[in-house]
């Protein structure tokens, strides 16, 4: 209920929340029993899946958002569409017709010319690319394998996979694999021909569904469970990370279910009845040169970036304590001690009134509070990068 009251006062301030703006382009499915799932690119517009388990279908968008092809009566966990016209698509198996998994190609009139079949329903494949060499690279939760045309193994890998959903084929014939993991273990893994592993990133992910490989070298992790998008460098280090947590908490936080980074920028995100393209300027934090992973995303509110004061004070050893019959908050460090109110726009620093200029919010029960004043308050250089979108912070 705070939450909420919070958000209702920050629309009746006429304060700008600028994080529902940065949706480039949204669809909503007006299918009532289908929600948006695995999305994809197209030359056309985009591939979208639509989960139902009385009829489940995939469909094709043009830019505008207008349904330009559907296929109905088929799991579709992935679809790509191929350069001769035709849909690879990723068929779990249920509902409909013919109840079992396989890949499947199918012709613009819904006509199957290749199959690749599975004997068992754990096995569907998650996902399915068709590769340059003709053959299709197939995703299932222990593996990931080519299959040539003739519909013979040709490749395979399934060590130490816990629930594999997405693979691509490097420019260098290496294959980046994400593994989404069962309550940890996610990872994102680079595997040779011969199956050996070259290259890994796991830190911080949850629950990462897609990954790209940039052409300097760094690779793009697209995780729900952060609601981020991360770049990250061949040594392991966070270049930076986009966040729309932000955006869907505008939205009521509709349930999400995939995302794709963009290579031109931004991410795609199916969630709720929604497919969105959301813009990459998120706020982000670093201390010390070092990325700071913080539960809210940062928010300008009339020219001022407001952090979740948690974040800091653990970083740097303040002490927090909650008033709740005033709803303040009292800060210490060496000496100095703030109190900050969700009710006041001015703060008590060691006894004296200072104006903050906004009032804080709560946002998903994390105080948010001017930077501008923690930094002059507790001895913190700050640095604002605007068109990077980048708050520096040093002590």
């Amino acid at each position: 209920m705070i939450f909420f009251a919070a958000l209702i006062t920050l629309f009746l301030s006429g304060l700008a929340f600028a994080d529902t703006s940065r949706i480039q382009w949204s669809w909503q499915d007006q299918e009532l029993k289908s929600r948006p799932g695995f999305v994809n690119i197209s030359q056309s517009g985009f591939l979208v899946s639509r989960p139902n388990f009385e009829g489940a279908s995939a469909v094709e968008l043009d830019h505008d958002g207008k349904i330009i092809w559907e296929i109905r009566g088929i799991s579709v966990n992935s679809m790509q569409k191929l350069a001769n016209g035709n849909y690879l698509i990723a068929d779990g198996g249920a509902p409909g017709l013919p109840r079992y998994a396989r890949v499947v190609e199918v012709t613009p009139d819904t006509r199957v010319i290749w199959e690749y079949a599975f004997t068992s329903r754990a096995d569907a494949p998650k996902e399915a690319k068709r590769l340059e060499n003709g053959n299709t690279l197939v995703v299932t939760a222990a593996a990931v394998m080519e299959i040539n045309p003739e519909k013979k193994i040709v490749w395979k890998f399934d060590s130490g996979l816990l629930q594999a959903v997405s693979a691509a084929r490097l420019e260098n014939g290496n294959t980046l694999i994400v593994d989404k993991g069962i309550v940890l273990g996610a990872k994102v893994v680079e595997i040779d021909n011969k199956g050996e592993i070259v290259w890994s990133y796991s830190e911080g992910l949850k629950k990462p569904v897609n990954a790209l490989r940039l052409q300097n070298g760094n690779t793009m992790i697209a995780d729900l469970g952060n609601y981020w998008k991360i770049e990250i460098s061949p040594q392991g280090e966070i270049i930076g990370v986009t966040s729309w947590r932000q955006v869907l908490s505008m939205l009521g936080f509709p349930a999400q279910r995939y995302a794709r980074p963009l290579i031109e920028g931004g991410t795609i995100v199916s969630a709720g009845n929604r497919v969105m393209i959301i813009d990459d300027r998120s706020i982000q934090v670093y201390l010390n040169g070092n990325w700071l992973d913080v539960p809210v995303t940062p928010v300008l509110v009339n020219g001022s970036i407001l952090l979740p004061v948690r974040s800091l004070a653990d970083a740097f050893g303040w002490k927090l304590s909650w008033k709740a019959d005033v709803k303040s908050l009292v800060i210490a460090d060496d000496g100095k001690q703030v109190e900050i109110s969700t009710e006041n726009s001015f703060a008590i620093a060691n006894g004296s009134k200072f104006e903050l200029g906004v009032t804080p919010l709560l946002l998903e029960n994390n105080l948010m509070v001017p930077a501008s004043f923690l930094a002059d308050n507790f001895g913190l250089k700050l640095e604002w990068d605007d068109t990077a979108r980048i708050l520096n912070l040093w002590k």
